[in-house]
C-alpha cells in the first residue's frame, strides 16, 4: 500500500503529471492500493477508484470517482470541485 500525502503539492505542473502516471503505473503493475491524500480535485479523480471527503476530521462523502463530477452531494465537495475548475 502507498500512502501518498499532499505529494505533489509542491511540484511543477510537468512533474506533477510524470509523478502521477509513475505512481499509476506502480499501482496497476503490483496490483497496491493507495491512500492518496489531496486537495487536487483532478489528481484525485485520476489517480482514486473512490474517494472519500473528510472535513474537520470528518467524512462529509463518499463516492466513486466516475461520479466526481455528476454526484456531488455536499456543498463542500461543490467547492473543492469548482475550484478544481477554476485552475
Amino acid at each position: 500500500m502507498f500512502i501518498c500525502d499532499e505529494l505533489i503539492s509542491s511540484l511543477d505542473v510537468s512533474i506533477q503529471a510524470q509523478t502521477l502516471n509513475l505512481l499509476k503505473e506502480l499501482k496497476e503493475e503490483f496490483n497496491m492500493s493507495c491512500l492518496f491524500i489531496s486537495r487536487n480535485m483532478a489528481a484525485v479523480w485520476y489517480i482514486c477508484e473512490r474517494i472519500a471527503v473528510l472535513k474537520k476530521g470528518g467524512l462529509v462523502d463518499l463516492f466513486l470517482s466516475e461520479d466526481l463530477f455528476s454526484k456531488r452531494r455536499h456543498p463542500y465537495m461543490q467547492m473543492l470541485v469548482e475550484a478544481a475548475a477554476e485552475n
